[in-house]
């Protein structure tokens, strides 16, 4: 016991010096994401180093990897840096590299043909840079092309590599009716910050959903065909925060734009979030302070006490929301036990997460229509080749069926009936 106590120590002050070291925390998260912060390039050498574009992981894709945007993507919308090369060699590119630092203040930006290089000092992707209005038209040609149903995008969960996102892409846009657009945010950084959970979810993920929300009246208003929404994990966290100013704003008052389903899938967000406890609650309930969740002192900002975070993500679509969740879930432990375990920072709200405890732990308000909590079974997860306490079951082909199922019928929607909102320059 006396060693697990040290350990415990140890964990929660290598969390509180990485959290305290960063340079960012010293003002309050909305100055922090006005910040601009230099990116350094860097310098890779040029085709010698290329694999033919083979990208295995995990015995996903075993074949060789070209840019096939039905089977892949049409485009990428990330928040990784890109970087120029300007390097050895005549061949000038965009780049983005499997793992970076993370930037608060990085921009989303749209990408498309990437290729996938293995670099004798880092694994990276060249890609064509899109803008706005270019990704609409992108998006339109695939999407009628590919004869599916719908559009879906796809944002990923915590320490995600980016070739475990490209994975899962695959899969759902190999099996699905939906052609899956995913949307990658930094925050996998390599080995040695993988255990950087507290930090990425009071900075990276809220900073990565507030920066996207800029994108919602240029491009997902401008999508009026059937589109739904599929985040994993802290991608439902991300979520949150891209659609909590969007609400508060009144942009989901009417349909337009709204995306028409919303999947959580074993959501990493506070379990009370459809039916929250008031600050004052108490212990273990809610006990935070008014406005902590945007505190100027980055040592006691926590974003998950923003109230209005069910609401907001109930308000962004048109017909149904649903939560998948596990209750053997092996990460809700883990969320559990991080947050506990920070001897320094204090953590003013439940340690549970929705992806562990579902409907079951908290009942959710009768105020929120059209939401669907679906408790995944061993069986359905064991079926699939997974484990029962599997955490990263969005993409396996029983869920892919619960996607489908919610699709508008084809008679109504096909490939050519694409409407994309006419850009006003």
């Amino acid at each position: 016991m006396r060693l697990q106590v040290l350990f415990i120590g140890a964990v929660s002050l290598l969390f509180s010096l990485t959290e305290s070291t960063d340079s960012g925390l010293q003002s309050n998260l909305r100055q922090l994401l006005k910040s601009n912060m230099e990116d350094i390039p860097y310098i890779f050498s040029d085709e010698e180093h290329m694999s033919e574009n083979e990208l295995l992981y995990n015995g996903c894709i075993n074949e060789k990897w070209h840019w096939d945007g039905s089977m892949m993507a049409p485009l990428v919308l990330t928040n990784f840096p890109l970087e120029y090369n300007n390097g050895w060699g005549s061949d000038k590119y965009h780049y983005i590299t499997a793992t970076n630092s993370k930037g608060t203040d990085e921009p989303w930006k749209f990408l498309s043909d990437l290729k996938y290089v293995d670099g004798w000092r880092y694994n990276y992707f060249k890609a064509v840079e899109k803008n706005t209005n270019d990704a609409l038209t992108q998006i339109q040609g695939k999407f009628k092309a590919s004869k599916k149903k719908a559009i879906l995008f796809y944002i990923h969960g915590w320490n995600s590599e980016i070739y475990s996102a490209f994975c899962a892409t695959y899969k759902l846009n190999k099996a699905s009716d939906y052609l899956v657009v995913p949307v990658i945010w930094n925050t996998d950084r390599g080995l040695l910050s993988d255990a950087d959970y507290r930090y990425d979810r009071v900075v990276t993920a809220p900073a990565a959903g507030m920066h996207l929300d800029g994108l919602y009246n240029s491009f997902f208003k401008k999508i009026t065909t059937p589109k739904s929404w599929l985040c994993h994990s802290m991608g439902c966290f991300v979520t949150q925060n891209f659609v909590s100013d969007l609400n508060d704003d009144g942009k989901f008052e009417n349909e337009a734009g709204k995306f028409e389903n919303l999947f959580m899938v074993a959501p990493d967000v506070r379990y009370d979030i459809f039916n929250e406890y008031t600050p004052g609650a108490g212990k273990d309930k809610n006990e935070c302070y008014e406005g902590q969740w945007n505190d100027p002192d980055a040592s006691k900002r926590i974003p998950d006490c923003r109230s209005g975070g069910g609401k907001a993500l109930s308000n962004m679509r048109k017909n149904k929301l649903f939560v998948f969740w596990n209750g053997k879930d092996e990460a809700s432990w883990w969320r559990e036990f991080r947050l506990k375990s920070d001897l320094t920072h204090n953590w003013p709200i439940s340690y549970k997460g929705l992806l562990g405890y579902g409907n079951e732990g908290r009942t959710p308000s009768a105020e929120f229509k059209n939401l669907d909590f679906v408790k995944v079974s061993a069986a359905q997860l064991k079926k699939d080749g997974a484990s029962e306490k599997e955490h990263s079951f969005h993409a396996l082909q029983f869920m892919i069926d619960y996607y489908d199922a919610q699709l508008p019928s084809q008679d109504r929607f096909n490939g050519s009936s694409l409407s994309i909102e006419e850009q006003k320059m």
